[in-house]
Formats: C-alpha cells, sequence, structure tokens
C-alpha cells in the first residue's frame, strides 16, 4: 500500500519544530548541552544512513544532476565536528535541503514520539497545542490576515456567534497578522503559505476541554472577544503507522438545483469513506453535478484516489497518472465502478490542498473528466515513509515521483486550476463560497447543453 504523509513536514523546511513550537524558527535556539561521543557517533551514523538512503531508494540514479557524492565530501566532516543536536539537524536538513523536493525531512527525536503518542503527551492548558480539541472554525490566510472560511453548526465557535469572514486577530494574546507578516518575510523557509497556515491553526489547537480566548474582527470592523472550549473533533478515528489519530471526516448534502456536494478532509479510512461514497453516488444518478471538495484535504493513503476515481471514470483503462521508483513504475489506472456517475464533476481545491488530492484531481482534470476550481494546490505530491534514525531522530523520505496523465510533475508545480476563485473577506461576510457558486454555474452551464 502506497502512504503518502498526510501533513508534509518536509515543507518546514529548515525549523523541524514549526508544527509543535511555532516560533522555533523565528526565535533561535536555546543553549543546549555538548554532545558525548557517543552521541556524535550515532549522528554521522545518522548521517550515512540518511545519505545511503537517498542514494539508493531515490527514484533518479543521477538526482537530477545533484553531484551527491560532491556532498557527502562537504557536509561529513562537518557532521563529525558538531556540539550540539540541533547543529547535527541543521547539516542533515542542509543535505536533504539540496533535493528542492518535498516528502523529504528530519524531525527531532521528541517529534518523532509524539507521532506514536500523541494521546500521551497533550498539556491541559489553554497554550496546549497540537491536541485533538476543536473549536469548530475553519480559516484561511487572505491578503496576510487569517479569515474564518467556515463555522460548524453547533460547536463552540457557532455558539458564540463567529461568523464567515470574521478576522481572527489574536490568539491567547498572540496578534496574527504581525505573526503572518514576520514568517512571509523569512528567507529559510519554503511553502510560506502553507507554513502560515499552519503556526495559526498550531495556535488553535489543544486539548479536550482546554478554552482558546480569542479576539475576532468582525464585519463592521468592530473587534470581539470570545473565549472558546475546545471539543472532541468530528470524524470517525483513523490510524495509520506512525501517523497520530487521525478523524476523518466525509460529508455530503444535495445543493439546488439537485447538485450532489462532497467534502473529504483527508484521505484515511477507506472501509470508512468508500461504502458511504458508494452509496451517495447510487442514489445520486440522476443529479445534475457533482462537486467534491477537496480544499484543506492534506492527503493520506494514495491508492484512495484510485477507488474514488473509479466511482467517476467513464471508461476502461482510464489512468490519473504513473508513480516511478528505482525498480519501476505503478499506474493509476481506474477501474470503473458500477454504476459509476457520469454526469458533470467539479474538484474544488487550494493552497493547503496536497498530495493524494493532487493526485485525484489533477488526474481527473488531464482525463477531461472533472473541471477543477479554486487556487492551486500545494505541489507537495510525493509518496513517502518515515523511519528512525540511529540517534532517534525520524527521517522522511520519498521513494518515488508521480507524473499526472498528461505528462505534468505536479511536484514543485501543483494543480492549476481550470477556472481560478479566490476567497475573499467581503464574500465570505456575506455567508458567500465564491468557489461553490462558481462550480454551480458550471454545472448549469452544462446542463443546458
Amino acid at each position: 500500500m502506497m502512504f503518502v504523509k498526510w501533513l508534509p513536514l518536509s515543507v518546514v523546511g529548515l525549523c523541524i519544530w514549526l508544527l509543535i513550537h511555532p516560533g522555533a524558527c523565528l526565535q533561535g535556539e536555546a543553549q543546549e548541552p555538548p554532545l558525548s561521543a557517543q552521541a556524535r557517533a550515532k549522528n554521522l551514523e545518522s548521517f550515512d544512513f540518511v545519505w545511503t538512503t537517498i542514494r539508493d531508494k531515490h527514484w533518479d540514479p543521477k538526482l537530477g544532476g545533484l553531484d551527491w557524492d560532491k556532498v557527502r565530501e562537504e557536509l561529513r566532516p562537518k557532521m563529525a565536528e558538531v556540539q550540539s543536536m540541533s547543529e547535527a539537524r541543521a547539516i542533515l536538513k542542509d543535505m536533504i535541503a539540496r533535493l528542492k523536493l518535498s516528502h523529504f525531512g528530519i524531525m527531532a527525536q521528541e517529534e518523532l514520539e509524539s507521532l506514536d503518542h500523541s494521546s500521551s503527551s497533550k498539556g491541559q492548558g489553554s497554550d496546549a497545542s497540537g491536541g485533538d480539541g476543536d473549536v469548530g472554525l475553519e480559516f484561511r490566510i487572505l491578503e496576510g490576515k487569517a479569515i474564518v472560511t467556515r463555522v460548524e453548526k453547533n460547536l463552540p465557535a457557532d455558539r458564540q456567534g463567529v461568523k464567515m469572514g470574521w478576522e481572527i486577530v489574536s490568539i491567547d494574546g498572540d496578534a496574527i497578522a504581525p505573526l503572518i507578516e514576520r514568517i512571509g518575510k523569512s528567507k529559510r523557509i519554503s511553502h510560506l503559505g502553507y507554513i502560515q497556515y499552519r503556526v495559526v491553526a498550531n495556535r488553535l489547537e489543544g486539548s479536550v476541554g482546554s478554552k482558546a480566548n480569542l479576539v475576532f474582527r468582525n464585519g463592521a470592523d468592530e473587534e470581539v472577544k470570545v473565549e472558546l472550549e475546545r471539543v472532541a473533533p468530528r470524524g470517525k478515528k483513523a490510524q495509520f503507522g506512525h501517523m497520530p489519530t487521525i478523524h476523518v471526516r466525509f460529508e455530503a448534502k444535495v445543493l439546488e438545483p439537485n447538485v450532489v456536494y462532497a467534502s473529504l478532509n483527508t484521505f484515511f479510512d477507506p472501509l470508512s469513506v468508500m461504502p458511504q461514497l458508494e452509496k451517495l453516488i447510487k442514489e445520486n444518478q440522476e443529479a445534475k453535478g457533482f462537486i467534491l471538495d477537496l480544499r484543506g484535504n492534506p492527503g493520506g493513503i494514495g491508492f484512495m484516489a484510485v477507488g474514488i476515481g473509479g466511482w467517476f471514470a467513464q471508461k476502461d483503462d482510464m489512468k490519473l497518472g504513473t508513480m516511478y521508483t528505482r525498480d519501476g513504475t505503478m499506474h493509476f489506472i481506474l477501474n470503473p465502478r458500477t454504476p459509476s456517475y457520469q454526469g458533470p464533476l467539479a474538484i474544488l481545491v487550494d493552497a493547503e490542498s496536497a498530495s493524494t488530492s493532487e493526485i485525484l484531481a489533477g488526474g481527473l482534470q488531464d482525463l477531461g473528466r472533472a473541471r477543477v476550481f479554486g487556487t492551486t494546490t500545494m505541489g507537495a505530491a510525493l509518496p513517502s515513509v518515515i523511519t528512525k534514525l540511529p540517534n532517534g531522530d525520524g527521517f522522511q523520505y520519498a521513494f518515488a515521483n508521480y507524473i499526472s496523465f498528461r505528462g505534468a510533475a505536479l511536484e514543485g508545480r501543483g494543480v492549476i486550476p481550470d477556472q481560478e476563485v479566490k476567497l475573499d473577506r467581503a464574500t465570505l461576510l456575506q455567508g458567500r463560497d465564491p468557489v461553490i457558486e462558481a462550480a454551480l454555474d458550471w454545472i448549469k452551464e452544462q446542463a443546458k447543453k
């Protein structure tokens, strides 16, 4: 089974602690005790493991023309001289950064352990980032500000009167707009838009029962102070490998005029998701159109793209794309399901859509089977695995490249929408979603043909 990391840690670049300690890459390193001779030896062993793994596992033996032996000659002596773990990690990150690819990363031992034991490491205070608690809102970074894009009914944000289009001014005393601006000026971090999003999201997270104190700017440009208690997250719990517990949400409804809308927040738990999709398809064969919302979906199990795509395939041997490994190729061929949905299909994506979301959206777009709406996706489509290094840290590496049906490399490029539609605060304040509206307009036009 192919596994694509649901949250591509490698895009954090030089700041591996960002998801847990979002200020780390902006504040510098704390003083560390000197390493023992044994620890230095483990770091050298880890360097050799990372270097050799990339040499032997990378799908391109030539590494795109990068002189990998020269990289080793340059950096290994530096590893032998490091005096702290942060220095050792910096060298490993420097080495893998030269590949200029996503899904390659180093994570500190504490972070790796938090993935394996996420439930036992949750804090209890209002600033307990990284927990499972949910305040019931979604947001996006729009023009340098964190703007609420969705409020879930009957969850804390909704009960406290929070509305779409409101700006998140501060969380637990931390001003958000200056933080977003400061990160945007960094020259050390790739995928800045994604990092800005994660830094704000991290501040909203916390243990169930803890509280977040937020200040919003409402539609009248007035500041509103709100205390939101974090509640149990929506969705079905799923566990996969080193991943923390994931809450999978497949939601569906029928919009006017007889258009099916479905959203999926991550590609996990196929035993639950696929039957729900099957039921939805079979019950709505006569629908005028189908909207699949993958905005904010960072990926997951890669071959779920094939399973989902099969419900929209129109003929045999349709192919989303091809995965290339050192040992061969693997084609993502769609097998039409019975009865598949044959009507107009719109797929919604944004800058937080990555990995399996890009495989599915890009493949169906290439096949002419779907029209894509929204903004360009993250461009982080490589399948990867995570392993533990001799020094205790984690190493994530991609083992294959993915090329879409028409020959486009999604890595670093992303899926470019057929119709670009950007969210804006004014429209959101009206309670409207312009991306869904654009998809509905297109479906209506198809009905006239």
